[in-house]
């Protein structure tokens, strides 16, 4: 086997004859925003979701996404802050959890209705020029302080490229664009206490593996300070928390996003850590 890592391009030879050059797919995903309004908004439907899936679908082979999730898992280690490799890691590592994930929701009433429509949480929908006048701590308003204080775009997330499977890759579509949700619903920042934080809760909720893998590798790139308070502190809540609390999967956003935020985290059963949150959207 030959690997090659250059100017975030991973090349690989698998068996010796067979190629894979992924500068065809970190082009693809440097320019997807270009092509994200194929299917956003609560009216995409089934249609233009497996139209945009076929646009993005790169087919691999078994011993092939063997070794992508390993160089990719070696280079989202090395650089965490370069989305597309983790969003590579996500793609390739997530065949086994993305089933279990889709029955849970098929199995709620909202989570299905999600799966039927195949929304896309897109700027299209989540106008932080409207959303910022939404009620004071209703969850649009949370969302929209929360995305800009930390200079985020809805539409930054990464398309799914490697699940060839097109209700499956929604799932891991839909994990990926909701994920500044769950940062919103835990108050949780992110630095990165906070995103550690976060991927504890996610890795227990979802099992997908680039979850667990960000959950148990992070921390080490925490002071020895921020261990101590990772593990005396946010880790037995956030660990508490996600056993206990449903599956944000299955949360309508949409939907929900003139209800307070403080409402849905009680249905969700979702309680705050104590001395270590952000507030957003509390001012009126």
């Amino acid at each position: 086997m030959y690997l090659k890592i250059s100017n975030n391009v991973v090349s690989f030879f698998w068996p010796p004859r067979s190629v894979i050059h992924f500068n065809r797919h970190l082009s693809r995903m440097n320019n997807y925003s270009t092509s994200n309004n194929i299917a956003t908004g609560k009216d995409c439907g089934e249609e233009r979701w497996l139209s945009y899936h076929s646009q993005h679908f790169i087919p691999i082979t078994s011993s092939q996404r063997g070794v992508l999730t390993l160089a990719a898992g070696a280079v989202a280690i090395s650089r965490p802050k370069q989305s597309d490799n983790v969003a590579t890691l996500g793609d390739a590592s997530s065949g086994l959890a993305l089933p279990g994930i889709r029955a849970r929701m098929l199995s709620h009433p909202e989570g299905g209705r999600i799966l039927s429509d195949k929304p896309r949480l897109t700027s299209d929908v989540l106008d932080l020029d409207k959303l910022i006048d939404y009620p004071a701590n209703s969850l649009g308003r949370c969302y929209a302080t929360f995305m800009r204080e930390n200079g985020i775009s809805a539409d930054s997330r990464a398309p799914v490229c490697f699940v060839e499977d097109p209700q499956l890759a929604y799932v891991l579509q839909r994990y990926r664009e909701m994920h500044d949700f769950n940062h919103c619903l835990l108050a949780m920042r992110t630095n990165m206490m906070g995103e550690v934080t976060v991927k504890w809760f996610e890795a227990i909720q979802t099992g997908l593996p680039v979850c667990v893998s960000a959950a148990i590798l992070g921390p080490l790139r925490l002071t020895r300070r921020g261990k101590r308070r990772l593990v005396t502190r946010n880790l037995p809540w956030v660990v508490r928390t996600a056993y206990r609390a449903s599956l944000t999967l299955n949360v309508y956003w949409e939907e929900r996003l003139s209800q307070d935020i403080d409402e849905l985290r009680r249905e969700l059963n979702i309680t705050l850590l104590t001395g270590y949150n952000i507030p957003l959207g509390k001012t009126s």
